[in-house]
């Protein structure tokens, strides 16, 4: 899924000129760097060329790496352990349905949080503040919009941003022209495509 997005990205941005073609060592190693080659997340080329003038190592950057391991191991325990401790099977359908959609948001949170971690390790996820400070603020997922959403409109954007903000960029914005409502039903496809068919999704 990530090696697909980020060829139709690059192709898109070539096509329209925001960034110039890469040559093939610069594509290979787009498309297999290790920060983003097995758990994601996509970053646009654009992003991956901010790898040459990496700040490096600093507090910020460890504390990021750290932080966002330790999270993704909380989620994954959570997921594994304490969810089937919390609510044992005798409680009821609802509550085994909402601790089995638990244990599956957490199986997520866990992907985005490690995702998150690889990606800083390797030296990306960085911007510059307005007084020209280093921020780590790649982020892959946000739970607190997901579990206390204040609408759906949360869930869908904060479930994951990178794959968020690639179909609205390379899909949406682009059918916008064929219409609102056509725009929407080929940013679906394209999603349920990008996720092997849409067999998981119901599980949300």
């Amino acid at each position: 899924m990530i090696l697909a997005m980020k060829l139709i990205s690059v192709a898109f941005d070539a096509d329209q000129g925001t960034v110039k073609l890469p040559s093939l060592l610069e594509y290979t190693a787009y498309l297999y760097n290790v920060g983003t080659v097995i758990f994601g997340p996509w970053i646009s080329f654009r992003d991956y060329l901010n790898i040459c003038s990496s700040p490096g190592l600093s507090r910020g950057w460890l504390w990021t790496v750290i932080k966002s391991t330790g999270l993704a191991y909380c989620c994954l325990v959570t997921s594994a352990c304490f969810s089937q401790w919390l609510i044992p099977t005798y409680y009821g359908k609802w509550w085994i349905a909402y601790r089995d959609a638990q244990s599956f948001r957490m199986s997520h949170y866990f992907v985005c949080f490690f995702s998150q971690a690889t990606l800083a390790a390797s030296g990306l996820g960085w911007s510059k503040t307005a007084d020209g400070h280093v921020k780590w603020d790649a982020s892959v997922s946000r739970p607190y919009y997901i579990e206390l959403p204040r609408s759906l409109v949360e869930v869908v954007t904060y479930w994951n941003v990178p794959m968020h903000h690639w179909l609205k960029t390379y899909v949406f914005k682009t059918a916008r022209p064929l219409g609102n409502f056509a725009a929407v039903l080929l940013t679906y496809a394209a999603s349920s495509l990008l996720h092997v068919g849409g067999i998981y999704l119901f599980r949300v």
